[in-house]
């Protein structure tokens, strides 16, 4: 079990928390939940929707820049990185440092497996994107990896009238999907100090569960848990 009962990096009082999937249903839906259940116990808590925070800005600058030709891929990712350094240390750490408990729905990984996907030559340009701009901004404490199996994921798309389509291209999806999940579990496993890995194939119930039994090894949150956890038929 990850060892949380200590105060995190750079002496933050609160903690930076990020949830990652390769099914963003998953990493929205957890992310959503957790922030939810650290309301329940109150703590100070930030949501964000993603790491460039909740607003439209930066996604309007993004797609500005990426509609000029002129720019390179590379240049394109030093553009997202450089709003995301900007609302990390405007927001996120002055939060964390204040004592509150930032959740973020997704933070890198799916940009990484994204690019190795496409190509080799991608997954630099991130790579170097990310340790000239990111680098030195801070980093979440702990990141639950939920692994959902891809039978989990495309069952659940499947269903939705919008979504049947998908039935002509599910074996091209699955590859696309397995590739990025294996390349997501790479990474977790070699940052294991701060990633947990989470079975997906799990009920929403068990997994939330067990983001909370990791949490509650840290001393503020144990020390609010005097009550059940709240039933999942109360919050699903």
């Amino acid at each position: 079990m990850v060892n949380l009962n200590i105060v995190s990096s750079n002496n933050k009082q609160g903690l930076f928390i990020a949830i990652e999937s390769v099914d963003p249903y998953d990493s929205t839906l957890y992310s959503e939940l957790l922030h939810t259940w650290l309301n329940t116990i109150s703590l100070k808590t930030l949501y964000l929707i993603d790491p460039h925070g909740n607003i439209t800005e930066s996604e309007s600058i993004y797609n500005t820049a990426k509609n000029f030709k002129f720019y390179e891929r590379f240049e394109l990712f030093l553009i997202e990185f450089l709003i995301r350094r900007t609302y990390l240390n405007k927001v996120v750490s002055p939060a964390v440092k204040n004592g509150s408990y930032v959740v973020v729905n997704g933070f890198v990984e799916n940009t990484y497996a994204d690019a190795m996907v496409t190509g080799n030559i991608l997954y630099k340009d991130v790579a170097k994107a990310d340790s000239m701009i990111l680098e030195d901004c801070i980093q979440p404490d702990i990141v639950f990896v939920i692994d959902t199996p891809f039978s989990k994921s495309y069952s659940r798309a499947i269903v939705n009238p919008d979504h049947r389509i998908l039935s002509t291209y599910e074996k091209e999806l699955r590859t696309k999907y397995n590739r990025k999940r294996t390349e997501i579990l790479i990474r977790a496993t070699a940052q294991a100090s701060t990633y947990v890995v989470i079975d997906g194939s799990e009920s929403n119930e068990n997994i939330l569960l067990t983001i909370q039994e990791y949490l509650s090894t840290k001393n503020e949150i144990a020390e609010l848990i005097n009550k059940p956890i709240v039933s999942a038929n109360k919050i699903y």
